[in-house]
């Protein structure tokens, strides 16, 4: 089986472009299913992230402006034709653009990767959805929105981090993973933590990502008098190493795709806390049992949940015990599985 998967470009060291090359590498490692690659605009860099050799690429070299959008239509229906795939799968934007606009007749399948709600692409979902043969969900709540989709399932994401060692629960340090951008609402940790701070002075909070509001995250870290206790420490190549310097993982996000920060977090070993926001969080935490899951915006009960947490070093190990327990549902056999299965069922209907 030849299967195309199609992006707009996979030079950006992203999410989506790397849980998109751990499955394409799956598949071209561990299946005998030919993988291609195309991608639309026109890139000078390099793919952030190793793909198999057994990958073929097909490039597309459109230069990523609007007006350019027609030939990218063109050259994608020529090239898709020459390509004659059994299965192509289409992501974002263009991906949703592409599939309402082809010719071509093959099985296509898209795969939303944001909240419906929270797209700016979501008006082009009710005209994919006319021709998308399957729409695959992260979460069971993004899954209710593709109402007008012929088929519509859910497959969550995988995670490929395996900790050498279980996390140091004695330690006074959590952390916080995400782009520093509005829908992650990092200045909602650093107003909860003013509070935190002022009864447990010795606790720390190391912040991991890039954004827009990193100067403004910075300069309220300062103007809270928090410098000393909360640390930006921009992207990591390996963000296990530093879960396993923590004791639990704190989500301030306002909307998920699905949350792979805390199915990592789990897989390492640590209990999370986070805003029931759309979509992702309920999916993966187990309220009480591998963390906390908080109704949106009640950031006094996410604050009482942090100080839990804080003065009960027994119950951030059970939970976290919990969690490494509850990651394994995330593992890439079990995920790619169902893939393979979506895949080998010609009618995509399960």
């Amino acid at each position: 089986m030849r299967i195309v998967y199609v992006i707009e470009g996979l030079s950006v060291k992203g999410g989506l472009e790397r849980i998109l090359t751990d499955k394409m590498n799956y598949l071209a490692e561990h299946t005998a299913h030919e993988i291609v690659l195309m991608t639309v605009w026109h890139e000078d860099g390099e793919v952030p992230y190793p793909l198999s050799p057994k990958i073929r690429r097909i490039k597309l070299n459109v230069p990523p402006t609007l007006v350019a959008l027609p030939l990218a239509i063109w050259r994608f229906n020529k090239y898709i034709k020459r390509a004659n795939p059994d299965i192509t799968v289409f992501f974002r934007a263009i991906g949703a653009m592409l599939i309402a606009s082809t010719t071509w007749k093959g099985r296509k399948i898209f795969e939303s990767h944001l909240d419906y709600h929270h797209s700016n692409h979501n008006w082009l979902y009710p005209y994919m959805q006319r021709k998308a043969d399957t729409v695959v969900c992260l979460t069971q709540g993004d899954a209710r929105n593709f109402k007008e989709s012929r088929h519509t399932i859910v497959i969550p994401d995988f995670t490929t981090i395996k900790p050498i060692s279980a996390p140091d629960y004695s330690s006074k340090r959590c952390i916080w993973v995400g782009r520093l951008e509005p829908e992650k609402a990092p200045d909602k940790l650093v107003r909860l933590w003013k509070t935190i701070h002022a009864s447990h002075p010795e606790w720390r909070v190391d912040m991991y990502g890039e954004g827009r509001m990193r100067e403004q995250i910075q300069n309220m870290i300062a103007s809270s008098g928090l410098a000393n206790v909360i640390s930006l420490h921009g992207v990591t190549d390996n963000i296990a190493k530093e879960y396993q310097k923590c004791s639990f993982l704190i989500m301030t996000s306002e909307c998920e795709g699905m949350g792979m920060v805390l199915i990592e977090a789990n897989a390492c070993g640590l209990p999370a806390i986070a805003f029931d926001c759309p979509h992702g969080p309920s999916d993966i935490i187990k309220d009480k049992e591998t963390g906390f899951l908080i109704d949106i915006n009640d950031t006094e009960a996410m604050t009482q949940a942090v100080m839990t947490l804080i003065e009960h070093d027994d119950l951030r190990q059970h939970m976290g015990q919990n969690a490494v327990k509850a990651a394994k549902e995330y593992s890439p056999e079990r995920i790619m599985s169902m893939w393979l299965k979506l895949f080998t069922n010609n009618n995509a209907r399960e």
